[in-house]
């Protein structure tokens, strides 16, 4: 029969299924089932098998004969190609998120024997998460969930701005740092065409730190803290430590008691230290003395995460909310590294083993940075005994005693009756004033 509408209005159900076929539309079939349903059918070989196939086009009461016949020559040209309409459609290619972008950043990096150190990773996840992969794109949608090459030049410089308007253009600075690094991986690996990213300059410029505390400062710094009653116990030992041994603050917080040998060297491990490789630091005997008694665990314990040693950034929040109160102007915890290395300097150390004993890494020096790992022991020893000899008589005598003799003695005069004054009858108080005498003990 011919292919028109009206001949296909016409054919009346039967008591049985029928199949029409058309003339000049080979393959082509109308089905019609006892109670007037008419489908449009289509029958073919799958090239190099042989095998017939039907595939059903749909019904008549929606596709009439225009469309039939548009549909039909696709289907054939499709055929004749070698395709089979009738076999399920390959799946759609994975479209690769910008979270998908930065796991594989990190995947990569392990893959290359470059692998980011895990509390860099945790520190860059940290800051990708809140502002780029978690962050609100203003449609109900967040930017994490972005295919990687739909996330624009535009929308970066708009989350950037955003972090400099709330007064942290430092983060800003860092999450644009990791964004090129991830998004370059991206590239050199073709998993994205281009970085929205290479055209954005940092948005803030930062100063580089050159605060050195004096001697002074250090002398009352150690003074403040032992009387300061404001901070954790676990800070207050933190910055202690830090004012005595010129260690990473991220290295010391996570030794442990018995890690400190009787030689008075500590080593850590190559996952524990930024340069990634084998760093002893010597601990001079004020130090040690600090920490004496602690027989378990962290030597700065959480004091609200079992079995976790207080956080970095608690001592960088300590610091800046106190500062003043001890009687100091603005500084950091790294600080205190940076004015040990100045003191180091001032007692005629070489500079060169000043960046060894510093943990840093010595331009061209292969064999100390590889090989030879015990070599400078004798010099950084001469350090720390140097330091102990600067700070004999600027640090008061309270690190005769450990930290825990320091509070059995405090809490000790804490029990003894405090003295009124004989014409108010009113608590007198003891001596001078001291800086963050007054205060709850807090966690910072």
């Amino acid at each position: 029969m011919k292919l028109r509408d009206s001949a296909i209005r016409a054919i009346k159900p039967t008591s049985e299924r029928e199949r029409y076929r058309f003339d000049g539309y080979p393959g082509l079939a109308l089905r019609v089932t006892p109670r007037g349903v008419k489908t449009w059918v289509y029958h073919y070989r799958v090239r190099g098998t042989g095998t017939q196939r039907e595939l059903t086009i749909g019904r008549f009461d929606t596709i009439g004969e225009a469309d039939i016949r548009e549909r039909y020559n696709d289907l054939r040209k499709r055929v004749a190609r070698g395709e089979d309409p009738a076999a399920p459609p390959p799946p759609k290619p994975q479209v690769l998120t910008v979270r998908d972008l930065v796991d594989f950043y990190f995947k990569k990096k392990a893959e290359l024997n470059e692998p980011v150190r895990a509390s860099s990773e945790a520190e860059a996840r940290r800051l990708l998460s809140k502002d780029i992969l978690d962050a609100s794109c203003g449609d109900g949608s967040v930017y994490g969930d972005l295919p990687a090459d739909q996330l624009t030049e535009d929308m970066i410089r708009e989350i950037l701005a955003r972090i400099v308007g709330r007064g942290a253009p430092v983060v800003a600075n860092r999450l644009l740092a990791w964004l090129k690094k991830v998004y370059a991986i991206g590239v050199s690996e073709k998993k994205v065409t281009e970085s929205p990213c290479r055209h954005i300059r940092r948005p803030h410029r930062e100063k580089e730190r050159s605060r050195v505390l004096s001697l002074k400062e250090f002398g009352d710094l150690w003074s403040a803290l032992w009387s300061d009653t404001a901070i954790s116990r676990s800070i207050k030992l933190a910055l202690l430590f830090l004012m005595i041994v010129p260690a990473r603050r991220s290295e010391i917080l996570k030794l442990k008691a018995g890690d400190i040998g009787a030689d008075g060297f500590v080593e850590l491990q190559p996952e524990d230290v930024k340069q990634d490789r084998l760093q002893r630091y010597y601990i001079p005997e004020p130090a040690r003395k600090l920490v004496d008694g602690i027989e378990e665990g962290y030597l700065f314990p959480s004091p609200r995460v079992l079995d976790r040693p207080i956080a970095g950034r608690s001592i960088s929040q300590a610091v800046r909310r106190y500062f003043t109160a001890w009687g100091l102007k603005k500084f950091t915890p790294h600080d205190l590294r940076r004015s040990l290395s100045t003191f180091l300097a001032s007692s005629g150390i070489d500079k060169n083993d000043i960046s060894r004993i510093l943990g840093h890494q010595v331009d061209g020096d292969v064999t100390g940075r590889i090989y030879v790992q015990f070599s400078y022991d004798p010099v950084k020893r001469e350090a720390g005994r140097a330091l102990e000899a600067l700070f004999s008589n600027v640090l008061s005598d309270e690190p005769a005693a450990s930290m825990q003799e320091h509070e059995q003695r405090s809490s000790a005069s804490a029990t003894q009756p405090t003295p009124r004054s004989p014409t108010t009858g009113r608590t007198r108080q003891k001596g001078p004033r001291t800086a963050g005498s007054v205060g709850t003990r807090r966690s910072a």
